[in-house]
Parts: C-alpha cells; structure tokens; sequence
C-alpha cells in the first residue's frame, strides 16, 4: 500500500478531483453553467493582468479573497459563487477549481469537452534517489565444481530475502520519521456504475435522497446480477464517508437535502 502525508493533505485533493470529475458525469449542465461566466472573466482579465502580470495564483487571491476587489473582479467573484451555491459547491477549493477552469477555458475554448482544471500536484514521498536504492550483493557467489545450482538458487534467495526485508524496513523508517502514513484503505463500490464519489455527486450537486439513489444503484446491481443488493443504511454510511474524504461536512448533507 503507497505512503501519503499523515495529515491526508494528497489524499484529500484527489478525493476532491475525484468528486468533481463525477459531477461531471452526472451533472454535465453544472460545467456548462459555469462557462457562462466567462464574459465575466473576460471583463476581469485587464485589470488581473495589469495588477499581477501572469501570476495566476495572484489572479485567484484577487479574485477570491481580496478584501478591496476592483468592480470587475467583484463581479466574477458574484458569479462564480452563485454558481457554487446553487449547486451546493460553495467550498473554497470548488471555487478555486472553478476559477482556474474559467481561464483555461478562456485560453483554450476546446479544452472545455475535457472539463475541470485543478491547481496543485499530487503527492510526492519525501525521499530521495539515493535513499531508494536497493543494491544486492551476494558475497559468496556460485562453485559449480561443490555446489548444485539447487542449493545455490536456495541460498542466494534465501539471502535476497534477507536484504530486501532490511530495505523495506529501512524505508517504513524513513516513511515514518517523515510523518508518512499508509494511504487510506480504497473501497470497492457497490456496482461499477456507481462509485463512491458518483454516489456522493447524486446527493449533493443533484439533490437526490437516499432512497432515489438506492433505487438506481439496485437496478444496476440487478442488471449485473450482483447477489448482495445494497441497503440504505450502507448507502448513507458509504456517502457521509466519502463526503468525509474530501473533507465536506457529512452535516451538510442532512442539513440541506431531505431524504
């Protein structure tokens, strides 16, 4: 199993990424409804690039948190977030996402049939080429002339072994010194058609209640003549857990949303 960093940072995005690309799937009129706002955008660009060049990290503070924002930035903030709120994305990270979307779009009109564009990287294991290594060296080699290749086989793997046991142990070390944790176990979704995220996107983006989204989970589960059907208690834990993923508050989904 990989190593990501013990505060979940890595795992968290691509949670994020995986959420949206689902929205995507079952909600494509959400992405369309935010390129609508690109006349906004384009209003904003002479002042952004005249304040801040190219810096488009700079672009997004301006355009998001900036307490003094010119009267065009103001207006797109306006329009990016009454996007987010009616489709229950008002999160800080969906604004960003959203924001960069909107100028890759603008750059490129074609890279919209690809969808969303993400700020930040994966993660990366602190740990160096040379921390990585593994060298294996057998110090007493083969004697044919005393020796059956048999037995050597047995000894020169039972000696591998050894020496491949003292890396991975090395490198849980470095791992844990690093304050690197396994990544979080990855579930199998209840029918192929229906990942975890997808699940999450139908209750959230678009509103439906545990029980409609049961309903279409089991009719799928039956075309694929899955033996165990689903239950609406596994349904909601499976939401409010992957809600938890991408840290949204499975709250919320209670608050806003009846069943």
């Amino acid at each position: 199993m990989p190593y990501e960093a013990a505060d979940h940072s890595s795992s968290t995005y691509w949670a994020r990424v995986a959420l949206l690309e689902a929205v995507r799937e079952a909600q494509p009129e959400v992405l369309a409804e935010l390129r609508a706002s690109l006349p906004f955008l384009q209003q904003a660009l002479p002042h952004l690039q005249n304040q801040h060049g190219q810096r488009l990290d700079l672009w997004r503070w301006d355009v998001m948190e900036s307490a003094r924002p010119h009267a065009s930035v103001l207006q797109l903030r306006w329009a990016i977030t009454a996007w987010a709120q009616k489709h229950n994305l008002n999160f800080d990270w969906c604004l960003t996402s959203a924001f960069y979307s909107l100028v890759h779009w603008n750059t490129n009109a074609e890279s919209f049939k690809y969808g969303w564009s993400y700020d930040g990287f994966g993660h990366v294991a602190p740990i160096n080429d040379a921390e990585r290594k593994l060298a294996f060296e057998l110090q007493d080699g083969w004697r044919p002339d005393i020796e059956d290749q048999e037995d050597f086989t047995k000894r020169a793997n039972a000696a591998f072994r050894e020496a491949l046991q003292a890396y991975s142990t090395r490198i849980v070390s470095l791992m844990e010194e690093r304050k690197q944790v396994k990544t979080r176990q990855k579930y199998k979704p209840f029918v192929d058609d229906y990942g975890d995220f997808k699940l999450l996107a139908l209750r959230l983006v678009s509103r439906l209640g545990y029980k409609e989204i049961l309903k279409k989970v089991i009719s799928a589960q039956k075309k694929k003549k899955v033996k165990k059907l689903a239950t609406y208690k596994a349904l909601e834990s499976r939401i409010r857990r992957t809600a938890k993923l991408c840290e949204i508050d499975p709250e919320l989904l209670k608050q806003q949303m009846s069943h």
